[in-house]
């Protein structure tokens, strides 16, 4: 993620003093632990350097899928495996394959709630419960395949999922972290993550916002909002000072997981869920990591040529 952000602002004319080739050679020898998701945005990767291994990685993802249960693998990293797939084709000028045609009935069949959102796991009592990862990548994924392949039906997707998803958006422009999606309501809202409002989030509607026209500026600005103090603790979330943005606002460890299994009980029996905590009941996560800052370049620097 690091390095699709930063190679984007390299191809955007900004200075890079990195060898991100180099980086990415070196990441070889963990080739043999990254999961399905992985190899798609390694393959996306691969691709906006060169396709310095594009088969070799798409023949992996196509061992993967062929002997995966699809319903095990969570709604986001199908989604990473899409992007990846999405840009394959892309740079063979081709507007999709078996594999990547495959995907994408099996996502709107079998991931698609009535509400609109996206079902974390094919089966199981976790699948209702997905969080915004969930969503937001699956946006993604749709909207690159409505652009790039000239699929009307995944950009109608997209749009269905951010039209319910920004029905949802907190009254402070927070993205909200678990969701029910039988429901079409938020479970928990914390930890409401700084990388969802500036980088994940602006991403996504950037790209259904090319690839479909629909209007997200607003939707996109009032997240921005929320890291300038406009959050649950009036908090900037930019510590210029040390060079980092605050990871999120969290619960604090006290009640953080008893809130998140009560609420999920709750939203699991149709009882409506509770109020705001009190502030003093949260805390800032003051860390940062590094495919944050990856994302914010993906988000904002113009696209790669």
């Amino acid at each position: 993620m690091s390095l699709l952000g930063l190679s984007r602002a390299r191809a955007s004319n900004h200075k890079v003093d990195l060898d991100i080739e180099g980086v990415y050679r070196q990441l070889n020898v963990y080739e043999t632990i990254l999961s399905p998701g992985d190899l798609g945005l390694q393959l996306w990767l691969d691709h906006r350097l060169g396709s310095l291994r594009a088969e070799t990685i798409i023949n992996r993802i196509r061992d993967v899928l062929r002997t995966a249960e699809w319903d095990n693998l969570v709604t986001m990293e199908l989604a990473w495996i899409l992007a990846g797939l999405t840009q394959h084709n892309y740079k063979n000028a081709r507007e999709g394959d078996e594999l990547s045609d495959s995907l994408v009935r099996y996502l709107l069949g079998n991931r698609s709630a009535s509400c609109g959102l996206f079902f974390h796991l094919g089966r199981g009592l976790r699948r209702r419960f997905p969080n915004f990862d969930t969503q937001i990548y699956t946006i993604h994924a749709l909207s690159m395949r409505a652009r790039l392949g000239s699929d009307g039906r995944s950009g109608e997707r997209a749009i269905a999922a951010a039209q319910c998803l920004s029905t949802l958006q907190r009254d402070n422009g927070g993205w909200p972290w678990l969701y029910d999606v039988v429901r079409g309501e938020v479970v928990e809202p914390f930890e409401i993550y700084s990388v969802h409002q500036d980088g994940m989030a602006p991403m996504a509607f950037h790209e259904i916002s090319v690839a479909t026209g629909m209007d997200t500026k607003k939707i996109v600005n009032r997240g921005l909002k929320w890291l300038y103090g406009e959050n649950e603790l009036a908090t900037n979330m930019i510590d210029e000072s040390n060079g980092l943005i605050y990871r999120s606002i969290r619960r604090k460890p006290t009640q953080a997981r008893a809130s998140l299994y009560w609420r999920t009980f709750m939203s699991a029996a149709g009882v409506p869920r509770h109020g705001e905590p009190r502030p003093s009941y949260l805390e800032i996560n003051p860390t940062c990591r590094p495919y944050h800052l990856g994302w914010i370049l993906e988000a904002w620097c113009k696209e790669p040529s």
